[in-house]
């Protein structure tokens, strides 16, 4: 089968566009078993990296119910999230991003930043939930790996020193 759909910014930069593309590419059968989110996160990752991700493949969530998509593209591996409806609300977003970058300012690989979109926002609002693009940071989600009283109280006094 072959595709001939190409998603691109339009010249605002705000909506996404689908056109058909003189080129067509070869696709096998796995790569287009995307799913309607996988769709959505390919789409809203879109906004921010201006190239279509190679793959995107949903994460376990966060314990806000966030939900979670690394996305791997030409410009690298990024985490997409999209928050729930009820959390967090615009100010709460502003101030978490903000800490966010300064942490990066202040040297902290630690903790994920924001990437902004080409007009400066480091989210999107789409169908009442907040979408982020965030560097991806490799290993396990903390929680997950049963971590030690020790560990726990490092991870705290790195933060605190923020």
């Amino acid at each position: 089968p072959t595709i001939t759909i190409v998603e691109c910014l339009s010249h605002s930069g705000h909506d996404l566009l689908r056109f058909p593309s003189k080129t067509q590419a070869l696709c096998t059968p796995e790569m287009q078993s995307f799913t309607p989110q996988e769709e959505l996160a390919k789409t809203q990752a879109s906004r921010w990296l201006e190239v279509i991700p190679s793959s995107v493949q949903e994460q376990s969530g966060g314990l806000s119910g966030t939900r979670v998509w690394r996305v791997d593209s030409a410009r690298g591996t990024f985490a997409l999230r999209q928050y729930p409806v009820e959390f967090p609300t615009e100010e709460r977003l502003r101030w978490l991003h903000g800490f966010l970058k300064e942490a990066q300012v202040r040297g902290c690989a630690l903790l994920p930043c924001p990437l902004a979109t080409h007009d400066g926002s480091t989210w999107v609002e789409q169908d009442s939930h907040y979408w982020e693009l965030l560097t991806w940071i490799k290993g396990e989600p903390l929680l997950e790996t049963n971590p030690s009283r020790e560990l726990l109280v490092t991870a705290a006094g790195t933060l605190a020193k923020l």
